[in-house]
């Protein structure tokens, strides 16, 4: 998926962001094709609604060096981030 929407900067939303492993490929993917010496531009901002795997997913972003705010909440029935036209990439990949 981040091949496909080739992100190269800005605020990224995950509604179902398990453990934040698309964040993470996303910095590695700019990370990849970004000029040298540039900052990583990344807003990360993930929805999940296991507890446990909320804080799997800080610590993947505090470990990759990735600003971003995971939120305990279940998508299909809220919008922690007001989402509509706040987001430059919306990614989600459900196990359903």
């Amino acid at each position: 998926m981040v091949e496909v929407l080739a992100p190269t900067e800005g605020k990224i939303l995950d509604l179902a962001c398990g453990s934040g492993g698309m964040f993470v490929q996303t910095a590695h993917y700019i990370d990849h094709h970004k000029v040298q010496g540039k900052q990583l531009n990344l807003r990360a901002y993930g929805v999940e609604k296991t507890a446990a795997t909320v804080r799997l997913a800080k610590m993947n972003l505090v470990l990759n060096n990735i600003r971003g705010t995971i939120t305990w909440a279940n998508s299909y029935r809220q919008d922690p981030y007001d989402s509509v036209e706040n987001f430059d990439y919306v990614m989600v990949q459900s196990a359903f």
